[in-house]
């Protein structure tokens, strides 16, 4: 009679190999410090803006085993970046860079408006 069970232990090890099975993944921004993140409402994009003055837009819905940013720009060069929020129906982004300035932004990253808070 021969013993034709799998262990335990293998049969994980094949749904190891199979499923992607993770708690968490590494996204870099870049080298320098992240200041300022936002999810959309959606919660499908995540914006992310640091000291190195760039702002990179990541897409959950197409993103691939890299986790690569989909777009990366630089709204306001030679600023750092200090706040990023989405609108409400996401069609908007909206930066706050270190001087007395806000900039609004389409989805796609260009530029729409900006407004001197002096």
């Amino acid at each position: 009679m021969s013993d034709t069970s799998t262990s335990n232990s293998d049969v994980e090890d094949d749904i190891d190999d199979v499923l992607p099975i993770s708690s968490h993944v590494n996204i870099i921004h870049g080298l320098k410090t992240v200041s300022c993140l936002t999810l959309d409402s959606n919660g499908m994009r995540m914006i992310t803006g640091g000291h190195d003055e760039t702002m990179k837009m990541f897409d959950f819905t197409s993103m691939d085993k890299n986790f690569q940013a989909f777009r990366t720009i630089k709204p306001c060069p030679g600023r750092l970046l200090r706040t990023i929020e989405c609108s409400a129906n996401n069609d908007m982004i909206l930066i706050v860079p270190g001087d007395c300035q806000a900039i609004v932004l389409n989805r796609e990253g260009t530029r729409l408006e900006v407004f001197d808070v002096n």
